[in-house]
């Protein structure tokens, strides 16, 4: 039902199905309690990238979510009129030196700059509300149901924010940027290691679409989902392909240089777990001899080999494998706003969770529009509805060394790669 104007009706209790006993009585101790999903280890409520804290007691460190972005959004108005910015800065310099008695003259290194293109799109959400009738007094002067609204888009904006930067490591952009007026094309992130791979069978990177996207397949098809998991040996290798194939920079945490891993619950439990055969939990009984692992191993981070961070992230995403080797698609799901998945939920052969491994600057932000609420009346103003509005971007720094064309053979990303894992 909609309002004269056109704003949808704002549910009623009788609406809700709620005895008409309960609503002609009012407790002096009823209260409301709004729901609480699954915490986002990256964003907060209104999307606030606050520090994760890794360790406990006097060796807590602090993991700024902030390490992993980069927020391209200028400050003044005119740069922010932008659907899009670009962002450049040097390129290491490859060149030998010149050595002995040969001059130096004429022989000098011509400077490189590495280029990228953020955009940004709309998003909104609103709720409607009475402002004064029978509907209002029952849900608002009894229970105070509206004065939550706010609250409540701010925990939605929060986990849309999740949503849109799990997307863009998976598929180098947020989703709202394949809307028009945008109108961006998602692809896969260059980036992707299978623990149980060798180093030397894990997919190779291609600049076309179709066949980067059969090499990822065809990696994912050849694992064993038992055996393809995070463990310490897996994650040292890692770390190890990160570095010395990937040349993924790590951020600065605390005073180390370190990657940052947000891992499924069920990989970080299994690391956790000092019953289990290469995982950290029996690493640090075992070598470390201790059994105290909260001093070293805290309910939801840990800190391995000194080199990474890890996160446990209940808002994890998933893909799933369909197709044949000679054409293989991957399907991308999410724990989205509320209860709204489109995450797998089978396990075995094809399923597979998805843990982000992060180095510095592993997403850009492009935010011209900051959020804002803004109300619309309606039938001499006895409805109302409250609107939450802003402009983002997320996507993943795919450097171009010559041109800010994302499509181009010489793009870079050496920030982030993605762990997939078999679901068990």
């Amino acid at each position: 039902m909609s309002t004269p104007l056109g704003l949808t009706s704002p549910a009623t209790l009788a609406d809700q199905s709620v005895d008409t006993a309960l609503v002609q009585k009012r407790w002096n101790d009823s209260k409301l309690y709004m729901e609480s999903l699954q915490e986002d280890p990256l964003f907060n409520s209104m999307g606030v990238t606050n520090p994760v804290k890794v360790g406990s007691g006097k060796n807590v460190i602090s993991m700024p979510r902030d390490a992993f972005f980069i927020d391209c959004t200028p400050k003044d108005k005119k740069g922010k009129a932008a659907r899009s910015v670009e962002l450049i800065f040097l390129a290491a310099l490859d060149d030998d030196p010149i050595e002995g008695r040969t001059s130096l003259v004429g022989s000098e290194a011509t400077l490189e700059m590495k280029f990228t293109t953020a955009y940004a799109n709309d998003w909104k959400m609103g709720v409607t509300e009475d402002t004064y009738g029978i509907d209002f007094r029952e849900l608002e002067l009894a229970y105070g149901v509206y004065g939550q609204i706010r609250p409540l888009l701010g925990q939605w904006l929060g986990e849309l924010r999740g949503y849109y930067a799990r997307a863009a490591l998976n598929t180098n952009i947020s989703p709202n940027l394949t809307s028009a007026p945008i109108s961006l094309t998602a692809g896969l992130n260059p980036n992707w290691f299978f623990p149980e791979l060798s180093v030397a069978n894990q997919p190779d990177f291609s600049a076309t679409a179709d066949t980067f996207e059969n090499n990822v397949g065809a990696a994912a098809a050849s694992t064993t989902y038992t055996d393809n998991r995070l463990t310490v040996p897996t994650l040292l290798k890692a770390i190890r392909y990160a570095q010395d194939t990937k040349y993924i920079m790590p951020a600065m945490i605390g005073n180390s240089k370190m990657y940052g891993l947000f891992a499924c619950p069920d990989e970080f439990d299994f690391l956790r777990d000092p019953s289990q055969t290469n995982s950290w939990g029996r690493y640090w009984r075992d070598v470390a001899a201790t059994e105290d692992l909260n001093k070293v191993i805290p309910g939801t981070r840990m800190v391995i080999a000194e080199e990474l961070a890890v996160a446990r992230d209940p808002r994890y995403s998933t893909m799933t494998l369909s197709g044949n080797a000679s054409d293989y698609t991957l399907t991308f799901g999410y724990l989205k706003c509320g209860r709204t998945t489109t995450r797998a939920t089978s396990t075995g052969a094809n399923y597979f969770n998805v843990n982000p491994f992060l180095g510095a600057g592993a997403l850009v932000k492009y935010e011209p529009e900051p959020p804002h609420y803004e109300n619309q009346d309606d039938s001499y103003k006895q409805y109302e509805g409250t609107g939450l509005f802003g402009g983002l971007g997320y996507l993943t720094p795919r450097w171009n060394l010559d041109s800010g064309d994302q499509t181009d053979n010489s793009m870079q990303q050496e920030s982030s790669m993605m762990i997939l894992t078999g679901r068990n």
